[in-house]
């Protein structure tokens, strides 16, 4: 049932479009199920779990243990490097209140992607392979996706189904521990349906300049559009899928009004969508006309350019687009749509410039974490961010994370110059001392470690996470009975089983160990 279920109610669904383009539709459509209230509540607590870079890694963590890793190589390198390459030479800018992408491609062979709240991007591995990996075609879909996260369309579509099917205290329970898959499926797709197609059309108009701005063939989304509705037709089994749409030619459809379609936005509507903004990029000299559907026209300010039909590895209208995006982009003009859209990212960089302190140190807290999870490009992005604000929350400690960052990537003389300056501005901050002990560590030092952390439980001892430093480092070096003395600590702080190693919690609290090996077998 799960794997049935996934084609329509994972996060943001590319091809089972259920998301909400703002706040009014979505209070209308849950207004007969619950109350405006409910939802409001909802969506602040999903909006703090998008912050929080724990569940950031939690929704993949479970994404991958679900669904498996794509074991392909070759598949996961070219969404590495599609991804890369959008998130950064792409122009957008993100809110203040949400977390830069990660990624990753599961083992599903379902045709699909999806972007959970947290910004963290599935992508199946039947859609890298759908698309024969082509890059420019799923730059287009990746850019979608991103552009869901960038306007909070995935937040929208939980905080309805929370406040629809769970309640708010669902979301209690801990950033690590939300259940991404059973909220994925409380959304209720019959309510959804209502407000998916403002959404749908606005990740595809922003995604599309997204992935022309990071170079992407400005036909990529089209020509995607063109697949999945081959695949839709011709390949899925699915009875989720799309209907085929009426049986006019893309000229004929070309400026039909979204709001007179089906309230199902098609693929060969999107693909209109798509066609027509990359005429538009070209300052109309750009069109392509689709005769059949195994026969497609490119004419340039008025005069046929080429005729595509189907290649053994190329639908006719994939062809056609790809070629026409070519031409596009030496024509460009600027139009109103990506004028609003430097406006609107313009807009996001002042707000998080001018953004209220506990804004800022949320984006401190989620640095700190993303050194812990090795993530250090991504730290230094949320450092960059804070340290650009008006509004500082702690410049010392922003000093001391930004320390840590330059010693991961391995230039430990500026690592250990913020440091130091961190201590020189706050003496009196114990997480100051166990970040600078953290650089000792990386760079081998381990008495400068283990002297700078004893500092910071002077200053307070009451710290868990000093503790639990100090266990793991001397873990690490093998030194297990002072690595067992720091984690019976931790324990007797937390009381917490999965806080500790479990092979120093058999040690402490053995029949602890025994329920926790007996939970994770289960």
């Amino acid at each position: 049932m799960r794997k049935i279920l996934l084609g329509i109610l994972l996060a943001m669904n590319l091809t089972n479009p259920i998301v909400q383009a703002s706040a009014d539709p979505v209070i209308a459509a849950v207004g007969g199920l619950a109350t405006v209230a409910a939802y409001n509540s909802s969506l602040k607590s999903i909006l703090e779990l998008g912050n929080n870079v724990h569940a950031q890694i939690a929704s993949r963590k479970q994404d991958l243990k679900e669904n498996g890793e794509d074991k392909n190589s070759e598949d996961v390198e070219v969404i590495n490097r599609v991804m890369n390459r959008l998130v950064n030479e792409g122009k957008y800018f993100l809110k203040v209140n949400s977390l830069p992408f990660i990624w990753s491609v599961n083992d599903s062979e379902l045709f699909n992607a999806s972007c959970y709240p947290t910004d963290y991007i599935s992508v199946n591995r039947g859609l890298v392979t759908g698309f024969n990996r082509n890059e420019d075609e799923l730059a287009a879909v990746l850019a979608h996706e991103m552009t869901h996260g960038l306007e909070q369309h995935s937040a929208k579509n939980y905080a309805m189904a929370v406040a629809q099917h769970l309640g708010a205290g669902f979301l209690a329970i801990g950033a690590s521990n939300v259940d991404w898959s059973r909220l994925s499926g409380m959304v209720h797709y019959s309510v959804a349906q209502s407000v998916s197609i403002p959404s749908e059309y606005e990740a595809d108009e922003i995604g599309f300049y997204i992935a022309a701005s990071a170079g992407f063939n400005l036909g990529g989304g089209a020509a995607a559009m063109v697949k999945m509705n081959h695949y839709f037709k011709y390949e899925t089994t699915n009875f989720l899928e799309y209907d085929p749409g009426e049986n006019i030619t893309l000229h004929e459809k070309r400026r039909v009004n979204p709001k007179d379609m089906s309230d199902h936005p098609e693929t060969e509507n999107r693909e209109l969508k798509l066609s027509q903004m990359l005429t538009d990029y070209s300052g109309g000299r750009v069109w392509v006309n689709r005769k059949n559907a195994r026969e497609y026209e490119v004419y340039i300010d008025g005069s046929l350019r080429e005729t595509f039909r189907d290649s053994k590895d190329l639908l006719a209208g994939e062809r056609a687009y790809l070629a026409a995006g070519k031409f596009a982009r030496e024509f460009h003009v600027e139009t109103d749509f990506e004028r609003s859209l430097k406006e609107k990212w313009i807009k996001n960089q002042d707000e998080s410039i001018n953004a209220e302190k506990k804004f800022v140190q949320m984006l401190r807290s989620n640095a700190d974490a993303y050194v812990d999870y090795e993530f250090p490009e991504l730290a230094m992005t949320q450092l960059n961010r804070a340290l650009a604000a008006v509004n500082q929350d702690d410049q010392a400690e922003l000093l001391s994370i930004r320390g840590r960052v330059f010693a991961a990537n391995g230039d430990f003389e500026t690592g250990f110059k913020d440091s130091n300056r961190a201590v020189e501005l706050d003496p009196k901050n114990f997480a100051i001392y166990l970040n600078r002990a953290d650089v000792y560590r990386m760079h081998g030092e381990i008495d400068r470690a283990v002297e700078d952390a004893n500092r910071a439980l002077e200053l307070d001892p009451k710290k868990f996470v000093t503790y639990k430093f100090l266990g793991d480092m001397f873990d690490k070096i093998g030194d297990k009975d002072r690595a067992l003395e720091n984690f019976r600590e931790v324990y007797r702080i937390t009381k917490e089983p999965r806080s500790i190693p479990l092979e120093y919690l058999e040690k402490i609290d053995p029949k602890a160990a025994k329920d926790l090996k007996k939970k994770e077998k289960s």
